[in-house]
């Protein structure tokens, strides 16, 4: 083992989305789907430590909106993704569609019997379930031919 070792650059507190800088877009982009496969898989510590670093991780800010309420919904904490799409939906110029997709999503997820539901019918705890519980009530969407 070297002696040298290896630090992240300098981080200016303004400047948040410097702190991944020194990883390449494929390897953040990994990170953010090993936050997804964790929260389906019962790592739901390590899927919300990358929650927290999606500042870091992903540069366009409605795209970080949006993996952010999906994650979680994902970690199965239906109440905070309700409030987070709310507020994505007015404070950016959201893409309708990615939007309307995120609300079935959440939806879906509402409608899973675990977990408690208070007046509002949004659990007001993080479910034991999975995101793959929830995407099974997603309508199928086919593939378009470009031929």
């Amino acid at each position: 083992m070297s002696g040298a070792c290896e630090t992240m650059p300098d981080r200016q507190a303004n400047d948040i989305p410097a702190v991944g800088r020194w990883l390449d877009a494929s390897t953040r982009q990994t990170i953010v789907e090993l936050a997804f496969a964790g929260a389906c898989h019962g790592m739901a510590a390590e899927a919300r430590a990358i929650l927290d670093a999606l500042p870091a991780l992903v540069d366009d800010v409605e795209t970080r909106q949006w993996l952010h309420t999906a994650l979680l919904m994902a970690l199965g904490d239906v109440e905070a993704a309700h409030a987070a799409l709310v507020d994505d939906t007015q404070t950016a110029s959201s893409d309708p569609a990615a939007t309307q997709i995120l609300h079935e999503w959440l939806a879906a997820t509402a409608a899973l019997p675990s977990g408690t539901s208070n007046t509002s019918g949004i659990s007001s705890t993080p479910s034991a379930s999975s995101a793959n519980d929830a995407s099974r009530n997603l309508p199928v969407i086919h593939s378009v031919s470009r031929s």
